[in-house]
């Protein structure tokens, strides 16, 4: 049969092999099969310490999102809602597999550095990011967690904005697809809050936010990031979700300076993103949930114009602002507003319509700004070092705060009214301000919720004094 299908230069070698003495033949192979075997034995040993050393914490992890969603689990059996039997079915759909992280020879490391159980499966991570739209500042905010975010290609992130309509919104390139819901919104007009427009404009609204809020499905998320969007906190705290709300607003939960506010701001304040609080602010005034600013900008040391003003008044009469600074020729302001509908050039004014890039190129060339008293470009600009002027909303205690803080830390000049004269003398001011050395809070942020170890203040408190170390007023 061998000589009947091979060719013969392959039988001849047969026939060749049957002259060599085996027992010759056995001192060759022997050593060599144990040679290579024993080289076998020692790579598997470095890889199998390597596995070992890498999986343990990335078990971790994993366990805390599994005992995140026996909680949910527990709840949601044990709940009378009506709709409770579609979360629980949710729920156990995604915990498949939670019991054999018990076993840690269960994970592994595969090939492409991405680990997996040999038997059960977990669902990647799911998370829902509202974010309130109005003004911009959120949005800057979102930006910077954004950027690391996108770091961790397993995840799957849901965004939702609320407070304008979509239309309204630019440079929303990094979100990709995004969802939109009315929200809840303040109405203001030359500077001020107008609080019975308020009223009459989200008693509309508001039959739309309850809608909103019961409809929105937030079973299959393992964690909702709120950045005082009111929709998606809501939802989460119906139904029982983890909800991390965090930004400024949430920072007046704690003993930091304060001006103005009444009895309907407090409870609108304190009721309108409720979940895990943790606050950012210019210096955390001893309150140990309280962060530094996220930033989404970097300091690359670009080359500034002494001469050249940024002006952000959103909330100002746009059409009486050139003849407020036209008043200084040895001066170029650039003037954004959300109003314009066209850029134009006219003597020493610049009128400017909304632009990412553009406005993040003027903030970095100017040398001074001019602006409300919002928390997230003040913060960009104390980080940068810039001149800063502040004209707070009135009747706005988030902002007429903002304004008593940077007051008090030496970092702006306030002006509850602009005038001509006011103006001059703070451009004739000579201020250095080498600007506050904030960290990428964002990058670490980040780790923290990816952690799933929400509830460990021993967690929160070593990332608070990683992030506050090295910044002193």
């Amino acid at each position: 049969l061998f000589r009947n299908h091979f060719p013969r230069n392959i039988c001849a070698g047969r026939r060749m092999l049957t002259h060599i003495d085996n027992r010759k033949l056995l001192f060759v192979v022997i050593p060599l099969f144990v040679f290579f075997q024993f080289l076998l034995v020692v790579e598997m040993g470095k890889g199998d310490e390597t596995v070992n050393q890498t999986s343990l914490a990335e078990i971790q992890v994993l366990k805390n999102r599994v005992d995140r969603l026996r909680k949910q689990l527990a709840h949601c059996k044990n709940s009378v809602e009506n709709d409770c039997e579609k979360d629980f079915n949710e729920l156990l759909k995604r915990c498949e597999g939670c019991e054999k992280l018990d076993d840690e020879d269960n994970v592994q490391l595969s090939e492409d550095g991405n680990y997996f159980l040999k038997e059960g499966d977990i669902e990647p991570m799911k998370i829902l990011y509202g974010i309130q739209g109005t003004g911009n500042g959120h949005l800057s905010r979102a930006r910077a967690m954004v950027k690391h975010l996108k770091k961790h290609p397993d995840l799957e992130i849901d965004y939702l904005f609320s407070g304008r309509k979509r239309d309204k919104f630019f440079g929303m390139e990094d979100f990709g697809e995004f969802e939109i819901r009315a929200g809840l919104v303040w109405t203001v007009e030359n500077g001020e809050v107008q609080y019975v427009k308020s009223i009459t404009y989200n008693i509309d609204n508001f039959i739309q936010f309850v809608y909103d809020v019961i409809t929105l499905d937030v079973s299959k998320y393992d964690v909702i990031l709120c950045d005082f969007e009111p929709t998606v906190a809501w939802a989460g705290w119906l139904r029982s979700v983890p909800v991390i709300s965090f930004g400024h607003q949430q920072s007046f939960r704690f003993d930091i300076p304060r001006e103005g506010g009444d009895f309907v701001g407090n409870v609108v304040l304190n009721s309108i993103a409720p979940g895990n609080y943790i606050g950012v602010h210019y210096f955390h005034w001893d309150n140990e949930r309280i962060l530094p600013p996220i930033i989404h900008i970097n300091n690359d040391g670009i080359s500034t114009d002494k001469k050249k003003v940024l002006v952000y008044l959103p909330f100002e009469e746009y059409t009486e602002l050139p003849s407020l600074f036209s008043n200084f020729p040895d001066y170029e302001f650039y003037i954004y507003h959300p109003n314009h509908e066209e850029s134009y050039d006219n003597g020493n004014i610049h009128i400017r319509t909304q632009s990412l890039d553009g406005f993040t190129n003027d903030l970095f060339t100017a040398s001074s700004v001019i602006g409300n008293a919002g928390f997230e470009l003040t913060s960009e600009c104390i980080y940068l070092g810039k001149k800063l002027l502040v004209k707070p909303l009135h009747s706005q205690m988030e902002q007429m705060s903002n304004a008593m803080a940077l007051v008090e830390l030496g970092l702006a000049t306030r002006q509850d009214v602009l005038t001509s004269a006011n103006i001059e003398e703070w451009l004739i001011s000579e201020e250095d301000l080498p600007g506050v050395p904030y960290p990428d809070v964002a990058e670490k942020f980040v780790h923290w919720i990816l952690n799933s170890d929400w509830d460990s203040e021993e967690e929160f408190e070593r990332l608070w004094e990683d992030l506050w170390s090295g910044i002193y007023f």
